[in-house]
């Protein structure tokens, strides 16, 4: 009997592809990418193939022709996507202040310290 594999949301699709494209210096292929997704049940060649697709036309990623397929690349790092989709997810809260309120209470010590880091450099 064969067992029906979980589906994953759009969005960990994606962060799923983007991290393969992340932790490769070199542009990727459809195949490239799809051979090295480690997952308990390897997505279809198709739907990788569309999740790169998406990402090109979102404008986060690049790609190129290599011989009769496209490579991929990142347009921006892992942490200017992270920062991108945190502003996503701020902009569909209702109160951005509570919302930000909660994620810094979630924050330990070392986390707190760099937070303030970053606000000194930025008042000045």
């Amino acid at each position: 009997m064969v067992k029906k594999t979980e589906r994953l949301p759009r969005g960990e699709l994606e962060a799923l592809v983007m991290g393969v494209l992340w932790d490769h210096e070199e542009p990727l292929t459809p195949g490239d990418v799809h051979d090295l997704i480690e997952r308990p049940h390897p997505l279809a060649y198709t739907t990788v193939m569309t999740i790169l697709v998406r990402l090109w036309h979102k404008g986060l990623a690049e790609r190129e022709a290599k011989g009769r397929a496209f490579a991929y690349h990142p347009v921006y790092t892992r942490d200017e996507w992270a920062a991108g989709r945190m502003q996503e997810f701020l902009a569909e809260v209702g109160d951005r202040s509570a919302a930000l309120s909660h994620f810094v209470s979630s924050m330990n010590g070392k986390e707190l310290g760099q937070l303030r880091k970053i606000l000194d450099r930025r008042r000045r």
